[in-house]
């Protein structure tokens, strides 16, 4: 039965800072719960609980994003918990419809038949190079040009002409890119290109010249722009990638 995913309805916790109030003895461990990691995604409009261990006795703050800190002390347990305050939703919720078999393999991406994919990014930094991405990652605006500009100017990037599409009213431009023919990976940084770094630095390799990546920029406006990917990293049947676009063209922000 096919079911609905909204990947941006809730505050992300990748804005949260944990740290020491008071100086630490070098036996001092400070944990967060794995429950807590990059992408996962809270609760909006409700109190959330974070919990962790410190040493018995420490005092630590936690913030999430620009709000208050919330501080507890360590038991003797070494273990700590707050309760953050109900915040609002960071951003404009997008629903789609997930075909039977399709899975949910993190809090911002979809996976299904022929290693096919379906994510949403919150894309930092671009490097000006694909291929020496170590050196050439820099930082871009936030305006869907802005993006748009720096995939198309990529270096070891081959990219089509941009289109415009909208989403539900919201302008929009539509490309796709992957990496050249003939790209000798073992001339690149770690032997393998970056097309973008998303907000909290994770790296996102470009998919081979027999993969297909199309990315679809749309603006949300109040300077919010979320962009959406899709295609597989392994050639797609036409069924495949059929299944692929039926879930794209069920894109609706409510």
């Amino acid at each position: 039965m096919p079911s609905v995913f909204c990947p941006r309805c809730c505050p992300t916790f990748t804005a949260i800072l944990v740290l020491m109030v008071c100086a630490c003895t070098a036996r001092a461990e400070l944990k967060l719960a794995a429950l807590y990691s990059d992408h996962a995604v809270l609760q909006a409009d409700a109190q959330v609980p974070v919990w962790g261990w410190a040493e018995a006795g420490q005092r630590v703050a936690v913030r999430c994003g620009a709000g208050d800190e919330v501080v507890a002390t360590a038991g003797v347990d070494r273990r700590w918990i707050v309760r953050l305050p109900p915040m609002r939703a960071s951003a404009t919720p997008i629903e789609l419809t997930v075909p039977k078999f399709w899975y949910r393999f993190a809090s911002f991406a979809l996976s299904g038949d022929g290693d096919s994919f379906v994510a949403f990014f919150d894309i930092a930094q671009v490097p000006t190079d694909a291929c020496k991405w170590e050196q050439s990652k820099t930082a871009i605006g936030p305006t869907v040009q802005d993006l748009v500009t720096a995939l198309t100017t990529q270096q070891n990037t081959v990219a089509t002409t941009p289109e415009p599409r909208d989403l539900d009213g919201h302008p929009g431009v539509y490309l796709e890119v992957r990496q050249p023919v003939g790209l000798d990976l073992q001339n690149c940084d770690l032997q393998y290109a970056v097309g973008w770094f998303d907000r909290v630095g994770n790296e996102v390799p470009t998919v081979g010249s027999d993969g297909f990546n199309a990315i679809w920029a749309v603006d949300l406006g109040d300077g919010q722009r979320v962009v959406i990917t899709w295609g597989s990293y392994q050639p797609l049947s036409d069924k495949q990638r059929a299944v692929v676009q039926s879930i794209v063209d069920s894109l609706t922000i409510p």
